[in-house]
């Protein structure tokens, strides 16, 4: 059996004998992290601040069949790793046709460099205009350095999601059915599916 998931709570819980009161003498792996400090911090004032929200379809957009800002994200989020090759995260949004936010969070990049680098990649980049018209996010919530599988438990679930619900739902980070309130995803109540 293997217990995985990102608890933070005040009391630790020895899983090992309710696991074994409900199934027995079975091998067990278990990997409870706590969620990363720097994370916690940019979602426990607003809640699913690190939420992410992936539904897919294919398009004419790009030689990939994948959205623009989608490639152009996966584009920034390479050049980025080749400085800094540990966990990280990127988002651009285009507005017609044009590059005019990014965000940049990389594990172990100080926000000065992590923004230069930004800066410098936008800059080589045909679909933005002048540096200042396009507004740079970089490691918004603050530097870090616990990331990768230290620092999130990844995603679960997904295609129980799916083979429940179809894939009208959109499922983002997270344990499906096991969330901590701070990563429960509010759009589909607020009716902000597309954003």
């Amino acid at each position: 059996m293997f217990i995985t998931g990102e608890v933070t709570a005040k009391n630790h819980v020895d899983v090992q004998p309710i696991v074994q009161r409900i199934a027995g003498d079975v091998e067990l792996i278990v990997h409870l992290v706590k969620q990363s400090p720097e994370i916690a911090q940019g979602v426990d004032t607003g809640g699913a601040g690190d939420q992410g929200i992936m539904v897919g379809y294919a398009c004419d957009e790009t030689e990939e069949l994948l959205p623009l800002e989608v490639v152009l994200s996966r584009k920034l989020n390479q050049y980025l790793f080749e400085r800094w090759p540990f966990d990280g995260k990127t988002q651009v949004t285009l507005k017609d046709g044009r590059i005019t936010a990014l965000v940049a969070s990389f594990q172990n990049a100080p926000h000065d460099e992590l923004l230069a680098a930004v800066q410098e990649w936008v800059s080589a980049e045909p679909l933005a205009d002048a540096i200042d018209d396009v507004a740079i996010h970089a490691n918004p919530a603050g530097d870090w350095q616990q990331g990768g599988f230290e620092a999130d438990a990844g995603l679960t679930g997904r295609k129980l999601v799916v083979d429940n619900y179809g894939p009208s739902i959109p499922i983002g980070g997270g344990c499906f059915s096991g969330k901590d309130p701070s990563k429960v995803d509010r759009s589909a109540a607020y009716g902000t599916q597309d954003r």
